[in-house]
């Protein structure tokens, strides 16, 4: 949701440019060719699956409601999620990983390894048009340049137009986090833990929130058992508790307003702002700066990511973009019912630790609160410490056995 280190100095000596790479494969074109670039995980064995879920769950909704009795129950819009899953087994407790701005999957990956280890099956998303994933008509096909640099793509589409941030409503997003649980779950509906970090947090919050309220005196099974958030607060915190400071850390948000130019400004000169403000202390921080920036860089990744700013300040000013974001808003207010751990930063010169104030009253099942000594990017700067408390987290929590839903 941040672009926390965005007002550090750029470096005089710059790293490799990406222009000296081959182009990344365009997934959209191209998806046996752009799974096999993708890094992996040192000594983990990496499957990569993709899901199609509608563009607009209220369109797949009135579908299903208007195909009643045929058996038809296609959306008219889909597009596709990627999944990078590792620990594969049914046995397993599983848990589902959801990245922030401006990252991918690829930023969870020295958290993901420890897991497997210690028995838990893993899967981690690429967000609705980031890096693999579809980028819902964001792509108009101009995915490299001038000798095979890769090169960012503006949208065919006016990226404020209704249309267009519909699609990355809060209640689209809470459903793409929704069912790549449900394909996790499998057949014995195994309950899911939700792991996540900055959008992916305000996602899961929401997404978790749906389905407790969906749970609650209903013969609803469960899909989620537990919730971990990383440098988030509760997005409902996050306006109690805004003052002038905290507006100050957020102007980002404002200059993500403006057409076109945000595109430009981050997906530019091969992403080197993505690049300036990853953290790049050590070789293995340089390395997945290089590879998250990059992965930023592939066709309409830039539009799409920005429009996620987009769409929450329209329904900020408007309300909800869609019934489905209406529900998740309502279902906001309710609170979880599940055990919560928010993992928190320190220095994060984003989002200040005042914002926690209160976290309390939407984690009706308790929440633990642990403040790292770390910046915004606490899962790439403290990767050993997030591993370490999300297992601690999860042996608390049930252990790394599959969990089935007690209405399954």
């Amino acid at each position: 949701m941040l672009v926390a280190d965005f007002k550090k100095k750029k470096e005089k000596k710059k790293t490799q440019s990406s222009r000296s790479r081959p182009p990344l494969p365009n997934p959209e074109t191209q998806r046996e060719a752009a799974v096999a670039s993708e890094p992996g995980i040192e000594g983990i064995e990496v499957t990569h699956e993709f899901i199609e879920v509608p563009v607009y769950p209220d369109e797949a909704d009135d579908e299903k409601r208007s195909a009643a009795g045929t058996g038809t129950t296609t959306a008219k819009k889909t597009t596709s999620l990627h999944l990078a899953r590792a620990g594969v087994d049914p046995g397993r407790r599983a848990v589902l990983f959801l990245h922030g701005f401006p990252e991918c999957w690829l930023s969870w990956r020295r958290v993901m390894k420890p897991l497997v280890e210690a028995g838990y099956e893993v899967a981690a998303l690429d967000m609705r048009g980031y890096n693999l994933s579809g980028k819902l008509g964001f792509d108009d096909g101009e995915g490299e340049g001038e000798g095979g640099a890769r090169k960012f793509s503006l949208s065919k589409f006016l990226p404020s137009s209704a249309e267009t941030l519909a699609a990355f409503d809060i209640g689209a997003l809470a459903a793409d986090a929704r069912a790549a649980a449900v394909h996790l779950s499998g057949p014995s509906r195994r309950m899911v833990t939700l792991v996540s970090h900055d959008w992916g947090g305000a996602v899961a919050w929401h997404a978790a929130s749906v389905d407790s309220a969906a749970a609650r005196g209903a013969a609803t099974p469960r899909l989620f058992d537990a919730l971990v958030t990383m440098a988030i607060p509760h997005p409902l915190l996050f306006q109690q508790n805004m003052k002038w400071e905290q507006a100050k850390r957020s102007w980002y948000v404002a200059f993500f307003q403006a057409p076109y130019f945000p595109e430009r400004m981050m997906a530019g000169d091969d992403a080197a702002a993505i690049r300036a403000m990853l953290p790049r202390r050590t070789d293995e921080e340089q390395k997945q700066a290089e590879e998250i920036a990059d992965a930023f860089t592939r066709p309409g990744a830039a539009t799409a990511a920005i429009n996620y700013y987009r769409a929450s300040v329209r329904a900020v000013g408007t309300g909800p973009l869609s019934r489905s974001g209406a529900r998740a808003a309502r279902a906001l207010r309710g609170g979880v019912d599940v055990p919560c751990l928010s993992l928190y930063a320190a220095r994060d010169s984003a989002l200040g630790v005042e914002l926690l104030a209160g976290t309390e009253r939407f984690c009706h099942a308790g929440v633990e609160i642990k403040i790292l000594d770390s910046g915004h990017w606490i899962q790439l700067e403290k990767a050993k410490e997030c591993a370490e408390r999300t297992l601690g987290f999860l042996e608390r929590t049930g252990g790394n056995r599959a969990k089935i839903s007690e209405r399954a």
